[in-house]
């Protein structure tokens, strides 16, 4: 099932202002999930000056208004926060300014509406909040001023999401993870050096999101005018409200099942069971969620990422990047797995004290909720971008109902240990439910050439648990032994992730780069047919081999292969998928590439060589781009043209280093090749690379 909406073609020659590359989305995601971290530190910071500057009455009245923002902020776009990265990659795949400003109006419009009801509606009610709702007179007077962070937060998320489905990761990182964490912390700081109330406190806030929002607003406005979204506006603006409330209420549901999972089972455990049962249980809960972490921090970029994708047709794309992707939030979530299942024990002991020993099997039992949570996938994007919205939000109603049944049948029986298996229980049959729901699209329910990753995970926590109960270690020894754990885990998938082509920083470090180029090979050799998951993680070749080089096809995404003596060399035409269109340009110039191109039929590939006074690799990447054509790659003909033996991808910087190092067996060969490195070093990649071949595709219809 795909999404019924239609809209007019792209205009001709129209090129996306994102790439929506999985190397791009990765990349970027892992640079939140670095300020994702960091927000949680000074979050910490700001967490502690409260607790030790506020009397606890203070602290609780004004922690249980920031909590009751937290669910009204969810409801308060009416679902659409988490669809407008979709609406909006898709107005600029298809060149569609006046939609694209329509969505970001059209949100912005209805949170305008829903935070003033919100607002006037607490103002009215504030006199019946307490007693019966607010724990306090002032947590009621409270709640009318900190209720206005909702649409602010709310604003907030929209314009993050704008940004990134621009792929302006730095932008997002340096707004939701450094300015806003740091407003937040110097108003209060401000507030509590200079002996304010709680209430300049709650105002402090107001102001930190105000000015933050302000900040992120102007930077919002100088990035459209940058990639030319204003000064393209021609004729009315579309205002697609319709769309975006069918396409994004029903996700609501998440919301509610997100609520459901979080606070049900404590309140549950709370009318049923005692005070102490219910601190157990939730002194354990912000310990079990860091394996969120890095599901929060991917799912940013990743659901306009597989829209593109979606959108230009490249379903192996979309299948490659959904269980790459995974495999990188689990690697990620994979301290987190080991701290709570096979180091349950000390994680508890030492961040929550001896009187909580007894909560680390409900640490253990959240963990591995949480953790399969993170690791499963995106299924919930990829259902969104499918159009499957009805089927996502009975998955949603069905996981409620089971959450209710399991708290009714094993809290009473279990007590705190029956509200943890009820919130694992409750994780896993939701992902479940939406893996299922992949049936019939590109990304399979699971892709078995992803399992060998999967297992080792299993693998290695049993085995630590198992050496745990036998010899048991601190807190300070179970963390060293799980970042060992993880080293190991990432050597071994990294013909999986890509680890060369998405970092290629890595490759430069002495010892780092040798381990990742080493186990890329060994993924790499021990298959007779490459996986798709392969594709790009080719290794680099050593000097003594042969002469040969890597061939790293990025612009398609199909497996690399290593050609020395491969006849396949002399026929360029392999670049491109096997019975895909293909247009062949020899010697060609840059008009005639830009004429061929506009005549290539949807779907077809170019595969142009260049003559060689055509112009620089950038250059004729611009000029391909210009055209219409994605996925552009431009190849080196290396060495030359004339004896050819290799295909080196100019995007590549491993590939291109191990290409000028093919003949260091000798002195003469030693000498050419670092004058050659540090000719493209400073520019005069041109020189060195003469002969090219640019290969691209044309948008799918």
């Amino acid at each position: 099932m795909t999404a019924s909406m239609t809209h007019a073609p792209a205009p001709a020659g129209h090129v996306p202002r994102a790439s929506g590359l999985a190397t791009t989305q990765v990349r970027g995601s892992t640079l939140l999930l670095v300020g994702r971290v960091l927000a949680m530190a000074l979050g910490l910071v700001t967490q502690l000056l409260l607790v030790r500057v506020l009397t606890k009455d203070d602290f609780g009245a004004f922690s249980w208004g920031l909590s009751i923002v937290t669910v009204v902020q969810a409801f308060v776009p009416l679902g659409l926060d988490r669809i407008d990265s979709k609406h909006l990659a898709l107005a600029d795949e298809r060149g569609d300014d006046r939609r694209l400003v329509g969505v970001l109006l059209t949100e912005t419009l209805v949170i305008t509406i829903t935070g003033t009801i919100v607002f006037a509606g607490t103002l009215l009610l504030q006199s019946r909040l307490y007693p019966g709702i607010a724990p306090s007179p002032v947590a009621a007077n409270l709640l009318v001023l900190l209720v206005l962070l909702a649409p602010l937060g709310a604003l907030d998320t929209m314009v993050l999401n704008a940004f990134a489905v621009f792929a302006k990761s730095r932008s997002v990182f340096f707004r939701r993870y450094v300015l806003e964490p740091s407003l937040r912390l110097t108003a209060v700081a401000l507030v509590l050096l200079g002996g304010g109330s709680l209430y300049d406190l709650t105002l402090g806030y107001i102001l930190a999101a105000g000015v933050g929002m302000a900040i992120y607003g102007v930077m919002l406005v100088r990035l459209l005018r940058r990639l030319g979204v204003l000064s393209n506006l021609r004729g009315r603006l579309i205002l697609p409200l319709k769309e975006l409330l069918t396409d994004g209420f029903p996700l609501l549901t998440s919301t509610l099942v997100y609520a459901a999972i979080n606070a049900l089972p404590a309140l549950y455990l709370g009318a049923v069971g005692t005070a102490t049962d219910v601190a157990n249980l939730r002194a354990v809960a912000p310990i079990a969620t860091v394996a969120l972490a890095a599901s929060t921090a991917f799912a940013v970029l990743y659901l306009p990422t597989v829209t593109r994708m979606w959108e230009r047709g490249d379903h192996q794309g979309v299948r490659i990047s959904y269980w790459r992707t995974a495999l990188w939030v689990a690697l990620a979530s994979f301290p987190a797995l080991l701290m709570s299942t096979a180091y349950a024990g000390p994680t508890t002991v030492t961040l929550l004290g001896e009187r909580y020993a007894s909560s680390a099997p409900l640490l253990a039992i959240c963990g591995v909720g949480y953790f399969f949570q993170s690791a499963s996938g995106f299924s919930a994007q990829i259902l969104t971008v499918a159009g499957r919205r009805r089927y996502l939000f009975w998955t949603n109603v069905l996981t409620m109902a089971i959450g209710v049944a399991t708290s009714m049948i094993l809290i009473p029986k279990y007590g705190a240990l029956g509200a943890a298996w009820v919130t694992a229980i409750t994780l896993i049959v939701n992902n479940l439910l939406r893996q299922l729901g992949l049936r019939g699209l590109p990304v399979r329910v699971f892709d078995v050439r992803v399992l060998a990753p999967y297992l080792l995970m299993i693998i290695l926590v049993l085995d630590l648990a198992g050496l745990q109960s036998i010899a048991p270690v601190g807190f300070i020894m179970a963390l060293l032994i799980s970042g060992v754990a993880t080293l190991v885990l990432l050597l071994f998938t990294v013909p999986w992730l890509d680890v060369p082509g998405t970092f290629p920083e890595l490759m430069r470090l002495p010892l780092v780069g040798g381990l990742l180029r080493t186990a890329a090979h060994r993924g790499h050799s021990r298959r007779r047919r490459p996986s798709p998951y392969h594709a790009g993680y080719a290794p680099i070749p050593p000097p003594d081999d042969k002469g040969a080089g890597p061939v790293m096809n990025t612009a398609s995404g199909y497996p690399s292969e290593f050609i020395g003596s491969d006849p396949r060399v002399d026929d360029p035409k392999f670049l491109t998928p096997t019975g895909a269109p293909v247009t062949m340009l020899m010697d060609a110039v840059p008009e005639e590439l830009r004429r061929e191109a506009a005549a290539l039929p949807p779907g077809g590939w170019m595969v142009a060589q260049m003559r060689r006074t055509a112009g620089s690799p950038n250059a004729m990447h611009a000029v391909a781009q210009q055209a219409g054509l994605m996925d552009v790659t431009v190849y080196w003909e290396a060495p030359n043209r004339e004896r050819r033996t290799m295909l080196v991808p100019l995007d590549s910087p491993g590939a291109l280093r191990a290409a000028l190092r093919r003949n260091e067996g000798s002195l003469r060969g030693r000498l050419s090749s670092r004058i050659a490195l540090i000719m493209t070093r400073v520019g005069l990649i041109t020189l060195v690379t003469r002969d090219l071949i640019v290969v691209g595709k044309r948008r799918a219809r």
